[in-house]
């Protein structure tokens, strides 16, 4: 799937067997991509999400000005009701 995120798009990808939940690439980079750990689920797919899009929107905000408000919104999401369907 391709995503355009402040201008730029990114191509969304999935992976298998990686450590990390979520990474993006530098919005300068040619083929820039948003990678999601495969084997997340639930609320923290929703967090990883939302973290990995603020880093693509806000590159030049550090990690511990983007991982609290992805929390927070994914909460607040998750609480609200939203949920994925299983096809998406």
């Amino acid at each position: 799937m391709n995503l355009k995120l402040n201008g730029k798009r990114y191509k969304l990808r999935y992976v298998s067997g990686v450590s990390y939940l979520g990474e993006c690439d530098p919005p300068s980079l040619a083929g820039k991509e948003i990678r999601i750990n495969a084997d997340v689920t639930g609320e923290k797919l929703l967090d990883t999400y939302l973290h990995e899009f603020l880093h693509a929107l806000y590159w030049h905000i550090d990690e511990d000005h983007i991982a609290k408000p992805a929390e927070d919104l994914a909460r607040a999401l998750w609480r609200l009701g939203y949920r994925m369907k299983e096809d998406e």
